[in-house]
């Protein structure tokens, strides 16, 4: 039954969504999460296979803590690459980062992990021993699920969303674990807030639910 119920996830997040009929990110988002936890509630028993075990917890934590400011500082360099990095800065909304990842950044950080590194790439393990293959498919698929960058004919972002998918499937592999890369994932969706002055800094987190309160 969680290999169906994966499925459908994906179809939700792959086709459906970007490509077929627009669903509210607050629609979405909590439907997804519903799917992916009856996936788990069949799979109660072999936890371990998706990569969500408390053990270690503090560990786990303090990588992805150290993980982030290298990926948001690649993904940076990266912008200031293509001419589109941000130029202005302000403190109180970098101090107030972790009202961001709470408010919104976490949003697509958990369910996204939980399905393409958890989910997705836990039940493809069970099919092929080695995880080139598991890792392969969970990143060209989260890379398919965020096909604006390509119709807005930005291939460069394209490959860094692929790119990153890989990654994360490799850090999940060799951790066991998809806590670091919820904080990372989490945190790159809502860093460059921290060019904005608060008050607009925290209505486009809010807006990102597709609520649009301004």
């Amino acid at each position: 039954m969680s290999k169906y119920l994966c499925i459908l996830a994906l179809f939700i997040r792959n086709l459906l969504t970007p490509f077929l009929f627009s669903i509210p990110k607050y629609i979405h988002s909590p439907l997804q999460m519903i799917i992916i936890g009856l996936a788990y509630y069949f799979e109660k028993d072999k936890t371990d296979d998706f990569f969500i075990s408390r053990k270690n917890l503090k560990r786990k934590i303090f990588i992805g803590i150290i993980l982030t400011p290298l990926f948001c500082g690649t993904e940076y360099i990266f912008d200031y690459w293509r001419g589109e990095a941000f130029t202005t800065f302000y403190w109180k909304s970098f101090f107030l980062l972790p009202v961001f990842v709470l408010t919104s950044g976490w949003r697509a950080g958990i369910y996204e992990e939980l399905l393409y590194r958890s989910l997705l790439m836990g039940l493809l393990l069970r099919k092929f021993k080695n995880p080139i293959f598991p890792i392969l498919i969970q990143g060209i698929l989260f890379y398919v699920a965020h096909p604006r960058y390509l119709q807005a004919g930005s291939w460069g972002a394209g490959l860094m969303t692929l790119v990153t998918g890989l990654t994360f499937g490799i850090i999940t592999y060799k951790t066991k674990s998809i806590i670091p890369t919820i904080i990372i994932h989490s945190t790159i969706n809502v860093y460059g807030l921290i060019s904005m002055p608060f008050a607009e800094a925290f209505i486009k987190a809010i807006n990102a639910w597709g609520l649009k309160i301004l």
